[in-house]
């Protein structure tokens, strides 16, 4: 069974789920227009060519489109606009509430196509441990997805670590995903906030997972980094030179190599090289399928691999050797 661990839904009518955070900013989702005038605001700042609004809830052309893609069952989550990380706690959680429950749903119509990650409102853990116990132990979603950072908090900040420890607890699968990131200010032309951006502020994301000691701490969670990881791979050398020569990193107990291998990342690295490289670092176990759909930065051919030349068993392994990161059927 081939299995794409990265692609996002949004029901219909939560394409306009939108609210605005205390410092005046519109979050979430809104759509203006109908046809082909239809455009979808996120931030209240057009998506544009990005990908079309009907791309996010119409399932019977997404299934189409998987199968065209050989692909066998998806793991839909979110897309990271609709966190609503910025919201009060109680604000937040009736809009993710709302977003899981529309998961579930497609989930449970269609179980042997999809799986869900919910969302949950980090800013408040007490209420975020209440979210993932009901998203996993009732709508029996298989984890959740989470932002680079959680406003002021990375990812290793002591404030999340009731969230780890329920995430722990049930062998969650967490997608990390980035949003909001490092120098946007410098990032406004030549699309580089995601063409640069993205990758930064994922590596930033892992840096503080591995370092601060989240993955030792929880080894159940099993984190999937988008992307590839970011830069993530390709700097990990600097980290293990790092590791050796700064008393900042003296309390590691493991390399950084070694840490990152705890990680799972996706595939979606846009080629082949950089794709053999992940494989040649990781290993093959730790690269999962994932598409980014219905996002243009992501690929609609993702079995293809990118034309990377990989033995047998490795391309196996990376389609469909990740079964075990999903709960059985309830």
């Amino acid at each position: 069974m081939i299995i794409d661990f990265h692609a996002h839904y949004l029901a219909r009518e939560h394409l306009q789920m939108h609210a605005r955070a205390p410092d005046g900013r519109i979050l979430g989702a809104r759509w203006r227009g109908e046809g082909q005038a239809a455009i979808l605001e996120t931030g209240g700042i057009p998506l544009g060519s990005a990908c079309r609004p009907e791309e996010f809830y119409d399932l019977d052309a997404r299934l189409e489109l998987l199968a065209t893609a050989g692909v066998d069952l998806q793991v839909l989550s979110p897309p990271p606009f609709m966190a609503f990380y910025e919201l009060p706690g109680a604000e937040a959680a009736s809009l993710l509430r709302e977003q899981n429950e529309a998961i579930a749903a497609v989930v449970g119509r269609y179980p042997h196509s999809f799986h869900g990650l919910g969302l949950a409102p980090l800013q408040e853990p007490e209420r975020a441990v209440e979210e993932i116990a009901y998203l996993m132990d009732q709508l029996h979603l298989a984890g959740i997805e989470i932002l680079t950072r959680v406003n002021a908090w990375n990812l290793d900040a002591p404030e999340l670590e009731p969230v780890w420890q329920a995430l722990d607890a049930r062998q969650a699968l967490v997608l990390i995903h980035p949003l909001e990131v490092l120098g946007a200010e410098r990032l406004t032309r030549y699309y580089l906030r995601n063409l640069l951006g993205n990758p930064a502020e994922t590596a930033f994301a892992l840096a503080s997972l591995l370092f601060g000691g989240v993955v030792e701490r929880y080894p159940q969670i099993r984190f999937v980094a988008a992307h590839g990881g970011g830069v993530a791979p390709f700097v990990v050398g600097r980290w293990q030179h790092g590791a050796r020569v700064r008393p900042e990193l003296s309390h590691l107990r493991e390399t950084p190599l070694d840490l990152l291998r705890r990680i799972y990342v996706d595939s979606l690295v846009h080629g082949a090289e950089p794709l053999r490289y992940l494989v040649t670092l990781l290993g093959a176990e730790r690269v999962v399928l994932g598409t980014d759909l219905p996002f243009d930065m992501g690929t609609r051919a993702p079995t293809a691999l990118f034309g990377a030349e990989l033995a047998p068993q490795v391309r196996q392994q990376i389609l469909s050797g990740h079964a075990d990161l999903l709960p059985r059927a309830p």
